[in-house]
């Protein structure tokens, strides 16, 4: 009898991590589809408060607020670009969004 419930634990905890997994993966995927998810979809931005203010007023996909947690540079085909890390605050999803920066002065 405690070996059957222990399986049932078991198979309950594994289901829960595939379920869990499925559902950040299609997280992961909705967001990389949404402007700003990639250096193709990059957000065109003129100044880095305009790139704030896009931070500040997009949700994640589960409809969370996303916290700033940092930043880094990306150049390519002759472009300029800031990766914006953001972690959900209800999920906990880590986000990228891509800000083409090549018109902002430097």
């Amino acid at each position: 009898m405690t070996a059957l419930l222990i399986g049932l634990a078991v198979l309950a905890a594994i289901g829960a991590t595939v379920l869990r997994r499925r559902r950040r993966a299609r997280i992961r995927d909705l967001a990389a589809a949404r402007e700003g998810g990639s250096d193709e979809r990059a957000i065109p931005v003129t100044s880095y408060d305009e790139m704030d203010a896009w931070i500040a007023r997009r949700a994640c996909v589960c409809g969370g607020r996303l916290a700033h947690v940092g930043e880094g540079t990306h150049a390519a085909r002759g472009r300029r670009f800031r990766i914006v890390r953001a972690r959900c605050t209800a999920c906990d999803q880590l986000d990228e969004l891509y800000f083409d920066t090549t018109d902002v002065p430097r």
